[in-house]
C-alpha cells in the first residue's frame, strides 16, 4: 500500500498518525483536501509536515513542498496550521459564525490565502523569513485580521467587506521588498500599517462609516496612499527617509489628516472634501510646512 493511500485511510479516522515528520493542524467539523469527509467530533489532527509532498509526481524531500487545505462550515469554526520550512502553502476558507484561522509559517517561499464568510471571524497570521505572500478575505460583521510579516519579499493584500461592520486589520511588515494593500467596506473600520526597511509601499481605501488608517514606513521605496469616502475619517502618515511620496484624500464629514516625512525625495498631495476638516503636515530636511486650516 502506497503511503498516499495509507494516509488517506487514515485520514478518514478520527486520529492520524505519522512516523514523527509532522506539525499539527487542530479543527472541528473540519472537509481537507484529502477528499474525505471527517467526523464532527474530530478534536485533533496530527498532520505530516510536508502535507502532499507524497501525491506529488517526483517529489523530493518530505520537508520540501509542504501545503495545507482547510474548509469549514457551521459555527464554532477552529483551524490552526503550523508549517516550518522550505516551499509551504496554506488555504483555508470558513463559513458562518464566530470562525477562528490562525496560521504559522517559519521560513522559505510562503503563501497564504485565507477567507472567512459571516461574522465574529478572526484571523491570525504569522510568516517569518523570506518568499511571504497572504492574500485574506473577510465578509460579514465584527471580523479582525491580524498579519505579521518578517524578513525579505513580503506582499499582502487584504480585503473586508462588504458589510464589514466593526471591522479592523493590523498589518506588520518588516524589512525587504514589502508591499500591502487593503480595503474595507463599511460601519466600525480601522486599519494600521507598518513598514521598515527597503521597497515599502502602502496603500489602504475605507469606504463608510467611523474610518480610521495609520500608515507607517521606514526607509528606502517608500510611497503611503490612503483613501477614506466618509463618515468619521481620520487618516495619519508617517514617513522617514528615502524615496518619499504621500497621497491621502478624505470626502465626507469630520476629516482629519495628519503627516508627517523626514528626509529625501519628500513630496505630498492632499484633497479632503468637506466638513471637520483639519490638516497637520510636517516635512524636514528641505523645509518645513505646517498646515491646519
Amino acid at each position: 500500500m502506497t503511503y498516499h493511500s495509507l494516509f488517506r485511510q487514515r485520514a478518514c479516522h478520527q486520529r492520524i498518525e505519522t512516523d514523527g515528520r509532522y506539525r499539527t493542524v487542530s479543527s472541528k467539523n473540519m472537509l481537507t483536501s484529502f477528499s474525505c469527509t471527517l467526523s464532527n467530533h474530530i478534536e485533533k489532527i496530527v498532520l505530516p509536515l510536508c502535507l502532499t509532498c507524497s501525491l506529488l509526481p517526483n517529489a523530493g524531500a518530505l520537508s520540501a513542498d509542504n501545503t495545507a487545505l482547510i474548509t469549514q462550515s457551521g459555527d464554532n469554526q477552529r483551524g490552526t496550521i503550523i508549517h516550518e520550512g522550505n516551499q509551504l502553502q496554506a488555504s483555508l476558507a470558513q463559513q458562518g459564525l464566530d470562525h477562528d484561522i490562525s496560521i504559522e509559517q517559519v521560513g522559505d517561499n510562503h503563501i497564504v490565502s485565507s477567507q472567512q464568510e459571516g461574522a465574529n471571524h478572526i484571523t491570525h497570521i504569522t510568516q517569518i523569513g523570506q518568499g511571504h505572500d497572504a492574500t485574506l478575505s473577510q465578509q460579514g460583521d465584527d471580523n479582525q485580521i491580524l498579519l505579521s510579516q518578517d524578513g525579505e519579499f513580503h506582499e499582502a493584500d487584504i480585503h473586508q467587506g462588504p458589510l464589514s461592520e466593526s471591522s479592523l486589520v493590523t498589518l506588520d511588515q518588516s524589512g525587504t521588498a514589502q508591499s500591502s494593500s487593503v480595503t474595507q467596506d463599511g460601519i466600525f473600520n480601522t486599519i494600521a500599517q507598518y513598514q521598515q526597511g527597503e521597497i515599502n509601499r502602502l496603500i489602504a481605501t475605507q469606504v463608510g462609516d467611523e474610518n480610521a488608517i495609520s500608515q507607517v514606513q521606514d526607509g528606502t521605496g517608500n510611497l503611503a496612499s490612503a483613501t477614506q469616502y466618509g463618515t468619521g475619517n481620520t487618516i495619519s502618515q508617517t514617513q522617514i527617509g528615502n524615496g518619499n511620496t504621500a497621497e491621502a484624500r478624505q470626502y465626507g464629514q469630520d476629516n482629519a489628516i495628519t503627516h508627517t516625512q523626514i528626509g529625501d525625495g519628500l513630496e505630498y498631495a492632499i484633497t479632503q472634501d468637506g466638513q471637520g476638516l483639519a490638516i497637520t503636515i510636517t516635512q524636514d530636511m528641505t523645509g518645513t510646512i505646517a498646515v491646519s486650516p
